[in-house]
């Protein structure tokens, strides 16, 4: 297990020894939010690399020892739960089950769940959250964010966006090791549609419904959605649930009538409504 640091401070010493330029002035797009508490970490390991002022790769840390436990701090579940106030910043870690790409070629969020080995694993509920990346002090992260599967730890704000608890100005994350993406939990397609009674609870999770059937296509665009008539690619399945192209565009578009054994993906909360965000063609069956 290696360990790799993305350290706004250590861009800042890094950039005064090399004479370099700032960081290039983040994206100011919308959002969503981040982290959870872990803990299967070893012991400390070596010191990690680097991120240069320019954006370059990290370097690689030394291998964590075995055995040990996390460390404290507050958890995707403190988080979720509305307990902390918005704009603290906080420390959480878990698992990267979702990475977005925007138009531009950039990453504009990430997913992190507590993982079910994981010694601060609770519960699904409020055990996935979203990470917002446009407005992060760590410029690289938008070009080379750590790839799914990987445990991190990752601090930054906590915001209240229109509703939906997430983290953003991360400021700092680190790689821990790679970790098992949690087991996505079988829900009822109505249980999770807008005002469903587990939306709000599984927002940012792995989730599966089964046995589904589209019923509309292009249902009418919620709030800040569909501008100046562009298709918001969405369609309707069983229990009125949405499902969204946030981070893959399904080709060629379902028809009325089309049947699923499953869809799969990450529950997310925009624009007024519940929607399921396959992460690509995987997660449809």
């Amino acid at each position: 297990m290696t360990i790799l640091k993305y350290s706004f401070l250590s861009i800042l010493l890094t950039a005064s020894l090399w004479a370099c330029g700032g960081d290039e002035a983040a994206d100011p797009s919308t959002g969503t939010g981040a982290g959870g508490n872990a803990g299967q970490t070893g012991g400390a390991g070596g010191a990690g690399g680097q991120v240069g002022a320019t954006g370059g790769a990290p370097g690689m840390g030394g291998n964590p020892g075995g055995g040990g436990a996390s460390g404290g701090g507050d958890s995707i579940y403190s988080v979720k739960e509305g307990r902390l106030v918005d704009e603290a910043v906080v420390t959480v870690d878990g698992v990267v089950t979702a990475l977005r790409l925007n138009d531009e070629g950039r990453y504009s969020h990430l997913v992190v769940q507590v993982a079910e080995d994981n010694g601060a694993y609770r519960s699904v509920e409020n055990s996935g959250l979203w990470v917002y990346l446009n407005n992060t002090d760590m410029e690289p992260l938008r070009d080379a964010p750590p790839p799914v599967g990987s445990w991190v730890s990752l601090t930054g704000q906590v915001n209240n966006f229109y509703d939906q608890w997430q983290i953003q100005h991360v400021e700092r994350l680190d790689v821990l090791g790679q970790a098992a993406l949690p087991t996505p939990v079988v829900v009822n397609a109505a249980d999770i549609a807008t005002g469903g009674a587990r939306a709000w609870v599984l927002e940012g999770s792995l989730v599966t419904v089964q046995n589904v059937e589209v019923t509309q296509l292009e249902p009418e665009a919620g709030p800040g959605d569909g501008q100046e008539g562009a298709p918001t690619n969405e369609f309707l399945i069983t229990g009125n649930l949405r499902v969204d192209d946030y981070f893959y565009l399904r080709s060629p578009a379902p028809s009325v009538g089309d049947r699923f054994q499953s869809i799969t993906g990450v529950l997310r909360y925009g624009n007024g409504h519940s929607k399921i965000e396959p992460r690509d063609a995987n997660d449809y069956r």
